[in-house]
């Protein structure tokens, strides 16, 4: 299999009088991995849906390697989707599900089995092939909606959010999987998720979308260390927000705090061990952090290199690992998973290293 390029042109979607997708703008190369990763109702699934034919959009182009495919219908766009549910036949087995789309292009006996065996060999269902699909696991069956959407060679396979009914454990291994399966065969994939996690691991790009407009596209990595706006920051998990003022001059971060004013190093590139600033020069600010990245030391205690935020522990609780703690800081409320042990009512600073702090312009 080889996968196809595809290339999305000012594309808008509606529901009666509702826009749901703003002119979105997109090009996915062959071969190429992309999750489509947002909060419900930002309208990755009308996007997906779109580019299947399954849903038409009011305005935009979509082209499969060149070709304008934007009113062909599904069964004209060489694609093939993986549902949130399997939609498998109870009534057939394995080897009937993985090749039922074969026998419907008049493929003979001897090809769909052939085709039906290569598969299932590959995605580790072969002594299951003469089960009935209510007879799997839950993985089991996402390996025969696979399988059947894999078996008519598509060059571009649409994923919608295949792995959210599967259990914790099956759905980290799936992951991979997929993963694994899709640059073996070389196809093109978009994937729709809900969870940054899985975008991260699976996707050689992320889309991250936020009220049917494209609020950041780029690497895991890229997305994750630096987000182009305060969403995008909390979407990856900078969900811890304080507000303060600051500025930068040169290769420099100035950021208050009722602890202290303190300097840092700016980030210039990723990867350098600086303060992600997107600000301008001198204004009110919005710092970002994942909780994780911070630490806690009593106030009177002396640090060096750290932004330190004044504050007072009214939470604690115990998630595993570590001890989470809600810290409260003027009218903020923010978030610290920490080793340490401290109490209610105790008096601390939460200390930052300047890479794990991103900054923006307050709305």
């Amino acid at each position: 299999m080889l996968g196809a390029r595809i290339n999305i042109e000012n594309l808008q979607a509606s529901y009666g009088s509702v826009q749901v997708l703003h002119g979105i703008n997109l090009d996915i190369a062959a071969g190429e991995f992309v999750a489509l990763l947002g909060s419900s109702g930002c309208g990755k699934t009308t996007l997906l849906r779109s580019v299947s034919g399954l849903f038409m959009p009011s305005g935009g182009k979509i082209f499969l390697d060149g070709t304008d495919i934007t009113t062909r219908p599904p069964e004209k766009r060489n694609m093939a989707m993986v549902f949130q549910s399997y939609a498998l036949w109870p009534h057939m087995t394995v080897r009937q599900n993985i090749g039922y789309g074969l026998k419907l292009r008049g493929k003979s006996a001897k090809d769909v089995n052939q085709k039906v065996d290569e598969l299932a060999a590959m995605l580790g269902l072969t002594e299951f092939v003469d089960r009935k699909t209510p007879q799997l696991s839950g993985g089991q069956r996402q390996r025969v909606a696979l399988g059947r959407a894999l078996a008519i060679d598509p060059p571009v396979l649409l994923l919608d959010e295949p792995l959210s009914n599967l259990d914790a454990r099956i759905r980290l291994s799936m992951r991979h999987e997929i993963r694994m399966l899709q640059q073996r065969l070389g196809i093109t994939a978009i994937h729709v998720t809900h969870d940054r996690e899985e975008a991260m691991v699976m996707a050689d790009r992320i889309v991250i979308l936020d009220k049917g407009h494209v609020a950041q596209v780029g690497a895991p990595e890229e997305v994750y260390e630096r987000p182009a706006n305060s969403f995008v920051a909390a979407f990856m998990g900078a969900e811890n927000q304080f507000r303060t003022r600051g500025g930068a001059n040169g290769e420099a971060v100035t950021l208050q705090s009722d602890a202290e004013e303190c300097r840092l190093p700016k980030s210039k590139e990723l990867g350098d061990g600086g303060v992600h600033w997107n600000a301008s020069g001198n204004a009110d600010v919005s710092i970002r952090f994942r909780s994780e990245e911070a630490t806690l030391v009593p106030q009177n205690e002396q640090t060096d290199g750290f932004y330190r935020i004044n504050g007072t522990i009214r939470q604690a609780s115990y998630p595993g690992g570590v001890r989470r703690y809600a810290v409260q800081t003027g009218e903020d409320m923010l978030i610290v998973d920490e080793l340490k042990t401290f109490s209610e009512g105790d008096q601390v600073s939460i200390c930052l290293k300047p890479n794990a702090i991103h900054v923006f312009e307050e709305e």
